[in-house]
Parts: C-alpha cells; sequence; structure tokens
C-alpha cells in the first residue's frame, strides 16, 4: 500500500461510541497478544501500523467494527509485534502497510484474537495480501473544478468498493491547471469495483460515456501482477464536461 494511500484517508473500521471506562471496565490480570505480520508469500513485514481494540460482535456482511478507542502499534524490524495490557475478550487488529490489503477491509476474515483473563496468546499470525495503486485522472479542460466546495452539489467522490462493501476512498494525488489525480489501494490478484461520482458537475468516461449524478461503478480487472509492482498500471480516465444545479 502506499504511503499516501494507507495513511491519509480514512481507517473504514467503523468504530462504535462508547465510553473508556466502559470499555476498559475489568477486574484481575490483563491478557497479552503477540505475533508477527507477514505478506502473503511469507515475507516479514517491518513497521507496519497497527490499529486494534475491542472487537463488536459479528453481523452477517457488515464491515469488521472497533469498540473505541481505537489502539495503536507498530511491528519491530523483524515483522513481530506485542500488544499487552489487554482486557478478556475478543480482539481485532488491523493493518496497514504499504503494498498490502489491510485484512479488516480486505478479508472475509479479519484478525480476531479473544483473550483470557491474564492469558498470553503467543504465534499469532496476521497475513497480508498484496496491494497496487490504482489511479484515476480527472481531466477539467474548462477548469470548472474551482466550483468545488462553492457550487451546491459539486464534489468529487471516489473510491473503490471493498469485500466490506464499504467505500474506500482515494485521495488525491496530484493537481494542476486542468487535471487531478487521485489515488486508491485495490488488491493485485483480483478485480474491484471503482466509483467515481460528481454530483452536479457533468462526467464523461474515457469512451464518452456519460456518467450519471449519483454516481457509476466501473468493473476494474485485476492488473498485471509486474506492472502492478513497478507502478505502471496506466489511470483510469473521467472528464469534466459541465457543472448543472443541484
Amino acid at each position: 500500500m502506499t504511503r499516501h494511500a494507507a495513511t491519509q484517508f480514512p481507517i473504514f473500521v467503523a468504530i462504535m461510541e462508547l465510553t473508556a471506562s466502559m470499555v476498559w471496565a475489568q477486574a484481575g490480570p490483563t491478557a497479552t497478544i503477540r505475533g508477527t505480520v507477514v505478506s502473503s508469500e511469507g515475507k516479514l513485514i517491518p513497521h507496519a501500523a497497527l490499529l486494534y481494540g475491542r472487537a463488536a460482535p459479528e453481523k452477517p456482511k457488515a464491515t469488521a467494527a472497533i469498540v473505541g478507542p481505537v489502539l495503536t502499534a507498530r511491528t519491530a524490524s523483524d515483522g513481530s509485534f506485542t500488544l499487552g495490557n489487554l482486557a478478556a475478550g475478543t480482539w481485532l487488529v488491523c493493518v496497514e502497510a504499504d503494498g498490502h490489503l489491510d485484512p479488516c477491509h480486505w478479508s472475509f476474515a479479519p484478525p480476531r484474537i479473544t483473550v483470557a483473563a491474564g492469558q498470553a496468546v503467543t504465534n499469532t499470525l496476521v497475513r497480508l495480501d498484496p496491494a497496487y495503486t490504482l489511479r484515476v485522472q480527472i481531466r477539467d479542460p474548462q477548469r470548472l473544478l474551482a466550483n468545488e466546495g462553492k457550487t451546491a452539489g459539486a464534489r468529487l467522490r471516489i473510491g473503490v468498493r471493498t469485500l466490506s462493501g464499504m467505500l474506500q476512498a482515494a485521495t488525491l494525488s496530484s493537481s494542476s491547471p486542468g487535471e487531478r489525480g487521485y489515488a486508491v489501494t485495490a488488491p493485485v490478484r483480483s478485480p474491484v469495483r471503482l466509483f467515481v461520482s460528481g454530483g452536479t458537475f457533468g462526467l464523461s468516461d474515457a469512451l464518452a460515456a456519460p456518467v450519471p449524478a449519483s454516481g457509476k461503478l466501473t468493473d476494474v480487472a485485476a492488473p498485471d501482477p509486474v506492472k502492478a509492482k513497478a507502478g505502471a498500471v496506466a489511470p483510469l480516465t473521467f472528464i469534466i464536461t459541465s457543472i448543472g444545479k443541484p
């Protein structure tokens, strides 16, 4: 996962609003989770960012959810991690690492670890699938993007649907007069659905097909792995053609 894709868009783990006293109320000794983060090929992933917390009850087709607060940690140089001072219960561990997918968003079985009071769980293995940066180019020959935020309804929304159904938002990666670039993390090994909406901006795709104001889902095939690794996957292009009323 690229750095801008990994750290700048919102974390899509749903956080349920509970007070810290409700979350951490406990009696007896605390637990510890020790483990390692590896790639799908078994390679150690150092310095990955961990976001973890008490797991909300599982629901069919629901996004993996952390009962706040969300805690943070990092893997060591050998990919290992230690999460200490944990209350008894089930914990959800999400991971952000360059070139890899967060299993909380891109796995049907996100890392949930259950611990008892005083228990030390060891040898937890968190495996991450490979990712690449899907790029979207927005051309603006009439310089209409200057109206974004000023004209009601004129707002770009760009992202990909994760396995959980959440929209993972793209981040602005470049900007120049008449053009913007966006980037979002996507899986290397499977297709994704790209969502693009312009609101009251008139948008068309590279084939001049109009994009509805409510947005359009575009199926994006899995990329060539060599090109994905080299960052050479061509961007998808959309063009702003007009601006209307909300």
